[in-house]
């Protein structure tokens, strides 16, 4: 099997979530051989602590991950210097197709997540057993694969931009330099899948102001440390017709509206031209 092709490895927190997301564990399993804490996992692949020798050492031995790559980019990721050992090591590592592939029993699609699976989700989001359990969509104009995923709108805080049970496909952001304030997310943290829209806050860069677009609710700072994901939105889905036709209705209103005034200027202006010839007629 190969390793993933698809995260970025320019940095050593990037090549440790590579190899963790190509393992195909959780970061409470990966802490667990590398002798931290999640939370502590969780800081170093956001770039925000150092990864200790102790604990890549723990991984070396337990994976046969080579040091050097880790820290440095270099070598290979595995150690050892025979092509037909890398391979071996591959094979028994990556005894199933990863997630990333998204084999799933050779089904194509984006995985769906709905409002009744956002706790499952939570508890799973990288782990394929329960990734394959999702509902699978061929959305056309997307690529059909698990860099995507569709998430179910819930409540009301993004009116009136998203309705509650909108669609929103969504690309995986495998880097938070992609992030550009304003846009709207779908964030993934220990606690919750929210939508809403992401600014860097600039007191504390080591949080995210999440705003709602509904000025009824309240923003929310986030520390980013406590997030597991950041998901791009390209598209939506929505069966919210009766909200375009009242956006329709409302627009043609205006419409409307505007033409009548225009009509009540022209009509002003003839009236007045029509009184201007009359006196210089007297």
């Amino acid at each position: 099997m190969k390793l993933l092709n698809n995260l970025p490895v320019k940095t050593a927190p990037q090549r440790l979530r590579f190899i963790r997301k190509s393992l195909r564990i959780s970061q409470q399993k990966m802490a667990d051989i590398m002798g931290i804490s999640q939370g502590t996992l969780s800081q170093i692949e956001n770039g925000k602590y150092d990864v200790s020798f102790e604990s890549l050492t723990n991984l070396s031995k337990h994976h046969n991950i080579n040091c050097n790559w880790v820290i440095l980019g270099q070598e290979q990721v595995f150690r050892t210097d025979s092509t037909a050992a890398v391979k071996n090591i591959e094979q028994n590592i990556f005894d199933t197709s990863n997630v990333d592939e998204l084999d799933l029993g050779q089904k194509i699609g984006i995985p769906l997540v709905k409002a009744d699976a956002v706790a499952g989700y939570i508890k799973n989001y990288d782990e394929s057993s329960f990734l394959e359990t999702l509902e699978l969509f061929k959305v056309p104009g997307f690529q059909n694969d698990s860099n995507h995923r569709i998430f179910q709108v819930e409540g009301h805080s993004m009116e009136p931009t998203l309705s509650t049970n909108d669609y929103l496909i969504c690309e995986f952001c495998a880097d938070k330099n992609e992030i550009q304030s304003g846009d709207v997310k779908v964030v993934v943290s220990e606690d919750a899948i929210v939508v809403k829209r992401v600014y860097l806050y600039e007191k504390d860069k080591s949080f995210y102001i999440l705003k709602s677009d509904n000025p009824d609710f309240d923003s929310q700072i986030i520390e980013i440390a406590k997030i597991n994901e950041i998901w791009h939105v390209r598209g939506r889905i929505t069966t919210d017709f009766d909200k375009i036709n009242k956006t329709s209705n409302a627009d043609e209103l205006q419409n409307m509206r505007q033409e009548v005034d225009d009509l009540k200027s022209k009509v002003a202006l003839l009236m007045r031209l029509n009184d201007e010839n009359i006196d210089k007629a007297e």
